[in-house]
């Protein structure tokens, strides 16, 4: 099953696309004629669809809900920048005057038009050695690829951003989630004692979780190729090694974190950017200060707002996300001994 049946079930878009609209960016972009329009419910932060096109062919659609003009702008230039250097990941369609974004007529929000790949993503069952090692793989390419990107970025959620997030969570309404403020606060300052000063950086994902990723298909030969990195909101500046991090706690923590796993995935890695001294020593920070971010985010973006919190900008999301995960995360970071 791929991603057009897997994803067809019930409307994610938090704005709509009308024909009309769609019918004005298909011409935009010389696709032909146009089937129809379909939500699909992938994403907590954008609207996305499928058009159909005629001849059977078709087409993926952003639609940017929060980064505007300048952050659409840039992620479609990095990801035609990353595809040029052999990246796996979607270039956009270009527009028919050359330009790789357009603007919803209705909400005048930034859009833009993807080939369509038919791609599955893995389930935490299905992830393996192998898969892992391909992954890593990839990632160090998009590491490599993005050296010469020539626009740089700060990320979403910097140490400043999470900090500010927890006065809003020492007012959440259920104590639960309130009392977890000050023991974030003490855990990040903890482990930003420890990190290291300075690592090497350049344009990271940020945000490689399972269903950022397709891979060929769910069996026979090929099945652990990576297709298509996918979903580069979060992409920007920063260090390689916390982009690593990131991955890790996503592929490769089940119940527990799974040491052949993370091996796995640094071995892959390795395969076209070997990690220096100062980040094979300084991973475990990089792992825990992940975890910590994610575990913010969650409670501000998805707890909160289930709550009936003070949530801000994530008071409008569908999707939960248990925080919990990436705290008992960070506690297996924390158990940790050894260099990894």
């Amino acid at each position: 099953m791929g991603i057009f049946e897997r994803y067809l079930m019930g409307v994610a878009a938090f704005t709509p696309l009308a024909e009309e609209e769609a019918l004005e960016l298909v011409a935009e972009h010389g696709l032909g004629g146009l089937v129809r329009v379909i939500p699909i419910a992938a994403g907590s932060v954008n609207s996305n669809f499928v058009l159909e096109l005629e001849g059977g062919a078709r087409c993926f659609v952003r639609l940017f809900e929060e980064q505007g003009e300048e952050g659409a702008r840039y992620d479609a230039a990095l990801l035609a920048h990353l595809a040029a250097a052999g990246v796996p990941s979607p270039r956009p369609h270009p527009r028919l005057d050359g330009a790789e974004v357009s603007f919803a007529s209705g909400s005048g929000k930034p859009v833009a038009l993807f080939p369509y790949v038919d791609g599955v993503h893995s389930c935490q069952r299905a992830v393996s050695p192998s898969r892992v090692t391909a992954l890593g793989c990839a990632l160090a390419k998009l590491h490599l690829a993005g050296k010469n990107f020539p626009v740089r970025r700060l990320g979403r959620f910097t140490l400043d951003d999470v900090r500010a997030r927890f006065p809003r969570i020492a007012r959440a309404h259920d104590p639960s989630l309130s009392s977890m403020a000050v023991q974030l606060e003490a855990e990040l300052d903890a482990w930003i004692a420890r990190r290291a000063p300075s690592l090497p950086e350049g344009v990271i994902h940020g945000d490689l979780f399972r269903d950022n990723v397709f891979f060929r298909s769910e069996t026979g030969e090929g099945h652990d190729e990576v297709i298509a990195l996918l979903d580069f909101e979060s992409a920007s500046d920063g260090r390689f090694a916390y982009d690593l991090a990131v991955t890790i706690l996503a592929w490769c923590y089940g119940d527990e974190l799974d040491l052949g796993l993370v091996r796995a995935l640094v071995a892959g890695y390795e395969t076209l950017r070997a990690l220096d001294v100062e980040e094979r020593a300084g991973l475990q920070a990089e792992l825990a200060i992940a975890a910590l971010r994610f575990t913010t985010t969650r409670i501000t973006d998805y707890a909160m707002p289930r709550a009936g919190s003070d949530g801000g900008e994530g008071e409008t999301t569908r999707v939960i996300k248990d925080w919990r995960r990436f705290w008992n995360r960070l506690r297996a970071v924390e158990r940790l001994t050894f260099e990894l």
